[in-house]
Order: structure tokens, then sequence, then C-alpha cells
């Protein structure tokens, strides 16, 4: 729960999380915020109310536990992974931005005029 603790503190504009497709249960961050919100994407997914494909992005917002719109970004790849935080960033105005990196590798974000704290856990 360290990932939530920083993103709060932070308090972005928007927070990018994404999640490896396939991969149960939910790791991360996201399986962090999943169980926080009663396992609100793991149901949309079981549901077929989101459906995992590679660069599929979904937006999330519940102010009662975060202040800020989460983006989940679903990926098969750290190069898709790439393409789609940064068509995330293009398209919305956020200057200010968590971009949570815990479970891959770090990648680079082509917009420059952004501020974006990444959390990546060392283990």
């Amino acid at each position: 729960m360290e990932g939530i603790s920083l993103m709060r503190n932070f308090s972005p504009d928007l927070a990018i999380i994404p999640v490896q497709i396939g991969v149960r249960p939910i790791s991360g961050l996201a399986g962090d915020i999943d169980w926080i919100c009663g396992g609100i994407l793991s149901n949309l997914i079981k549901n077929g109310k989101v459906v995992e494909r590679d660069g599929e992005v979904l937006m999330y917002s519940n102010l009662k536990k975060f202040p800020f719109p989460l983006v989940f970004t679903f990926f098969d790849g750290v190069s898709s992974l790439h393409r789609t935080v940064n068509r995330v960033l293009e398209y919305i105005g956020a200057k200010k931005v968590f971009l949570d990196l815990s479970t891959i590798e770090d990648i680079e974000i082509e917009k420059k005029d952004i501020h974006i704290i990444k959390f990546v856990k060392k283990f």
C-alpha cells in the first residue's frame, strides 16, 4: 500500500495505473486499488464490461477514495504500454501525473511539459 500513500500525497491531476493483460489476481498498485474499491476492476473484467485488450484505457473516478481520476491502461508488453501511456498524456491535459511503474520496467515519456512522479518499487 506504499504506492497508494505516495499517490495520495503527490495529489496528481491524474494517476496512470498499468494493468497487465491476463495476470490474475491483478497485481501491484492496480491490485491494491481494486481491493480498496471493493473489486471494481476485477468485477468489470469478469462481467465483460471491460475488455482486456492491448492499448485499452479505462478511466475510473471514486472521489471518496481518490480525489483525482485513475486511468487504467491495459498492456501486453512494455512497448505497448509506452504507446498507450504517451497517448493518454497527449489527449488529457493533466500537468501533474502519477505513473505507476512498480511491476514493469521504466518507459520513456514523450511529453516534457508535465510533472510526472514514477512509482518504482525496489525489491
